[in-house]
């Protein structure tokens, strides 16, 4: 499929509805990244794949044979329309099959030849759609961090969400002393004694580490060497007091400095209050001047004002080289999970990966990859996680899809922490592959505490591990959904899919707040992130 040049317009107003689907869009120019950081050591201790010839979306069929029959422009519009007529849909089925079975037949005897299986099955029409004709795009937000930061600064999107909060990122990049990249080679963020984040170097030597530290570990074949960080801080919207940093950062301060700092911040939370709840709801909860004593049944200010603190933060971002001679190595094998979301509005998704999963495992070969593939819905339904060990068997892994069917659902928050949870906790990853896990789905997690701790440390674990996990987001899937996956993306390394209306099959897809990105075929675009992250 050709490659189709996209610009998602960004634009504060919101968002329009299209299908019971938010589409929301914004304009924002792409922001400069903060001055690197150094790092000083100071202790330290001894191709591309042919996609296979199949008849796919766009491609003509075998030389001599009849066209694929296509749906009338009523058919085609109801389609577009997110409604197939089953009985439209049955009579454009069987004039398929019976096309096929004629053609593949015997060409003198044509009325009384057999079809050949791989001929059928390489056409065969699922209300009136082949399979491939899925599209998507990637845009990732690590490699486009000042775009990422100016979204956030300015209220396009909003994070923490979920738990992920990324606004303490520190990205390393280690090399050998001849100057290339150290690959798989651990690297650990450290806040004093405790350890904040831990990940594992690409192919290109860089890795993302999240939280507060000013330490940082690097480890590989059986050698480690620890490096100072001198950060870096980017510019941020408002200057902060001496006292709001130290309450930041849990630092005891005097009751003076805090008392003082409380009364003006107070001034501004109550400037805020008033702004959306009106002067006179301002004054009940604070009291008609900001230094009076609040009434008893107002908040309390002191937390307050640390929320305050909280949810605005600036993004504080460290770029650190550093030069690590230890010992690293090259993974040539690869474990390729996929994670499919089975509820009742993945049926378009999980067809996809049922009728092209063999072709992309033979896209990308089995002398050095096996997949896994597993399944989850939510709680009250059929099942809630179902997952399955690493194959090089094709044939098995298709007969375990092609048993899975979606139903059930009908609220947005699925048990995606719980498979996350079981997944990337798997006892199948294995020390020396290159990790890959596709998450595709359209509803976030719950989240409620548990679901949340439950989340970061799966997530946690998946960086430690090196399991780089992208996320494909489908259906009608909304912002917080986008979010999620975002945010999911960046702290474990991986790369944010979503799937576009460009292929006009199921319902509308929600255009994500990014800037350019090239439309291609859902099959095309995972055979390459694959080969992209292959070592």
């Amino acid at each position: 499929m050709k490659s189709l040049k996209r610009l998602c317009i960004l634009s504060v107003a919101g968002a329009m509805a299209l299908s019971a689907c938010s589409s929301g869009a914004s304009t924002s120019e792409n922001g400069a990244t903060a001055p690197a950081g150094a790092a000083e050591t100071f202790a330290a201790s001894p191709g591309e794949v042919e996609s296979p010839a199949d008849h796919r979306a766009g491609d003509a069929p075998a030389d001599g044979a009849p066209p694929v029959p296509t749906p009338d422009a009523e058919y085609a519009a109801e389609e577009a329309d997110g409604e197939i007529y089953a009985e439209t849909a049955a009579m454009y089925e069987e004039t398929a099959a019976v096309t096929t079975v004629a053609f593949a037949a015997d060409m003198d005897t044509a009325d009384e030849g057999e079809y050949t299986e791989e001929y059928f099955t390489s056409v065969t029409v699922n209300n009136g759609v082949r399979a491939g004709q899925l599209t998507a795009g990637e845009w990732n937000d690590n490699e486009n961090w000042g775009f990422f930061v100016n979204l956030c600064n300015r209220g396009l999107i909003e994070y923490p969400a979920y738990g992920i909060d990324p606004r303490f990122r520190t990205a390393v990049t280690v090399k050998a002393p001849d100057g290339s990249p150290v690959v798989n080679a651990s690297v650990t963020l450290f806040d004093g004694d405790k350890a904040s984040w831990t990940a594992v170097t690409d192919k290109e030597g860089k890795v993302y580490l999240f939280g507060r530290g000013d330490t940082l570990r690097v480890s590989g074949g059986g050698t480690s060497s620890l490096y100072r960080i001198d950060g870096g801080v980017e510019d941020v919207p408002r200057e902060t007091s001496e006292a709001e940093t130290d309450i930041a950062a849990g630092t005891d301060i005097t009751e003076t400095e805090r008392t003082t700092f409380h009364d003006a911040l107070e001034i501004v939370v109550r400037k805020g209050t008033a702004e959306l709840l009106g002067k006179d709801a301002a004054d009940r909860i604070f009291g008609s001047e900001a230094t009076e004593t609040p009434p008893e049944d107002s908040p309390d200010m002191e937390a307050v004002a640390e929320q305050y603190i909280q949810d605005r933060q600036p993004f504080i971002s460290n770029d650190v080289d550093v030069v690590f001679d230890g010992g690293y190595k090259a993974y040539p094998d690869m474990q390729i999970m996929f994670i499919v979301d089975t509820t009742g509005s993945m049926g378009d998704e999980l067809m996809f990966l049922q009728s092209d999963f063999t072709a992309i495992a033979e896209a990308v070969g089995t002398d050095h990859a096996e997949f896994s593939v597993n399944f989850y819905k939510d709680k009250e339904d059929t099942y809630v996680t179902r997952t399955h060990p690493f194959s090089k068997d094709i044939k098995d892994i298709s007969r375990i899809l092609n048993s899975e069917y979606a139903e059930g659902g009908g609220d947005e928050p699925e048990a995606v922490s719980e498979i996350l949870d079981e997944c990337m906790h798997s006892q199948y990853w294995k020390g020396d592959t290159v990790k890959l896990a596709f998450l595709i789905f359209d509803a976030p997690p719950h989240s409620d505490s548990h679901s949340l701790k439950v989340l970061e440390k799966a997530m946690k674990s998946a960086s430690a591990q090196g399991i780089r996990v992208i996320p494909v987001v489908s259906s009608n899937g909304a912002r917080e959904t986008e979010l999620f996956g975002r945010g999911l993306a960046i702290f474990t390394g991986g790369t944010y899919v979503f799937l576009t209306d460009d292929s006009g099959i199921g319902e509308s897809h929600l255009e994500p707040i990014i800037g350019h990105y090239e439309v291609e075929s859902l099959y095309d675009l995972i055979i390459r992130l694959i080969n992209e992250y292959r070592q």
